[in-house]
């Protein structure tokens, strides 16, 4: 049997007769062997039987017997050429599906999608592309994110490309494996340009299914994001309102706090300070001081895990020194609300007898007579004694 160019899908089958296990075997050459066997059935006394499959263009080679005695019999061998299952309607970049981006900080409005009997359009970004399919968006801000869920296929990728159909690759998204979903955050996009998504499994003939996919839009940044935009923290009771929604992932400057986070900072006044942050979610509060470029760390604050004040042990301020405060959740990217309020309180006056030069007079005497003292408000004057007391200090 020739199968013409282009191969196609057969249906090989016996109707029922009175001969016993009819044999039907097809092959891709002759002799016949298990090598070069391409599918087959084998019938039971008095039944039918049916085999479906891919031919590819060519000469094929079917055998059919019966087995056992009586060796021979009548059978009627009927083969239908199946007409193939239409692609889905973005099968190719041309007939890409419109998407639309949502609303600033609008949850995912999906789409639902299908790779199943769709073809292959250009070479795979990892995995084999035999199934993909193609979406379209305009771009409505600079920065969109891209969410496809899996339903019923099996590991998927998906790939970004600005410009016409062949046009360039911005990203390959396969970060994960088996039913999970694959998200990236696209940014320097430019508004009223078109970009174009394609999906398909990572599977080579396997994985095709069906799934969801959506185009969000992420809230901007809040205005302290990054250092350089730090917002003021004054001294008060009152909290200021802030939040790491939107924040974009930097390096996280101490290692109490994730990567989403936010800045705040203030001069030096002279006075002890204490910082207090609340949020429903881990946060991290990281002290420090100097300047953006040149940062020193102060205090690390994450003693809490959610729905707790996280608040610092109080230091004293140096006139002329700025201090940043940075707050981020603990658990990596989350992001969320919080409050956050800086205390100052001005240290009482030091004691007569702060210093060495001053000391205070006492009265050797046959019984204890003694002397009140105190150290509030008391500043250190010498290095800490190695052979008195190693590991304490004499801040006071």
């Amino acid at each position: 049997m020739v199968v013409p160019a282009g191969g196609g899908n057969y249906t090989f089958s016996f109707a029922a007769s009175g001969a016993t296990y009819k044999i039907l075997s097809i092959h891709s050459a002759c002799a016949p062997t298990t090598a070069n066997t391409l599918g087959g059935f084998v019938t039971g006394t008095g039944t039918g039987g049916t085999w479906t499959g891919n031919l590819n263009a060519g000469t094929v080679f079917i055998i059919i017997d019966t087995w056992p005695t009586p060796n021979c019999g009548a059978f009627n061998l009927t083969i239908t050429r199946n007409t193939p299952p239409s692609p889905p309607a973005n099968d190719n970049c041309a007939g890409a599906t419109t998407l639309t981006a949502g609303a600033v900080g609008a949850a995912c409005s999906n789409t639902a999608g299908t790779t199943v009997n769709a073809t292959q359009s250009l070479a795979a970004c990892a995995g084999t592309a035999d199934d993909d399919v193609w979406y379209r968006f305009t771009a409505t801000s600079t920065s969109h994110s891209v969410t496809v869920t899996q339903a019923t296929m099996y590991d998927v990728v998906f790939q970004v490309f600005s410009g016409a159909c062949n046009g360039t690759s911005m990203i390959c998204v396969d970060a994960t494996a088996g039913t999970s979903a694959e998200t990236t955050t696209l940014t320097g996009l430019t508004v009223n340009t078109v970009y174009l998504i394609r999906v398909h499994s990572f599977g080579s003939a396997s994985g095709q299914g069906t799934f969801n996919i959506c185009v969000t839009t992420p809230n901007p940044p809040p205005s302290n994001d990054l250092c350089s935009g730090a917002t003021n923290l004054p001294c008060g009771t009152s909290a200021l309102a802030g939040t790491t929604v939107g924040s974009v992932l930097e390096t996280a400057p101490g290692t109490c706090v994730g990567t989403n986070g936010v800045w705040y900072s203030f001069a030096g006044n002279g006075q002890e300070t204490t910082i207090s942050a609340f949020s429903s979610m881990d946060i991290g509060v990281y002290i420090a001081s100097g300047t953006c470029a040149a940062i020193t760390q102060l205090q690390c604050i994450d003693g809490f895990i959610g729905n707790s004040t996280e608040t610092s042990a109080a230091f004293l301020t140096t006139v002329g020194t700025t201090y940043y405060v940075y707050v981020a959740s603990y658990t990596g990217s989350t992001t969320g609300a919080f409050t956050i309020s800086r205390t100052c309180v001005t240290p009482p006056p030091p004691p007569a007898n702060d210093l060495c030069a001053n000391a205070t007079t006492l009265t050797v005497s046959a019984s204890c007579t003694n002397t009140a003292g105190t150290t509030i408000g008391a500043s250190q004057e010498i290095a800490s004694n190695p052979i008195c007391d190693p590991t304490g200090t004499i801040r006071d």
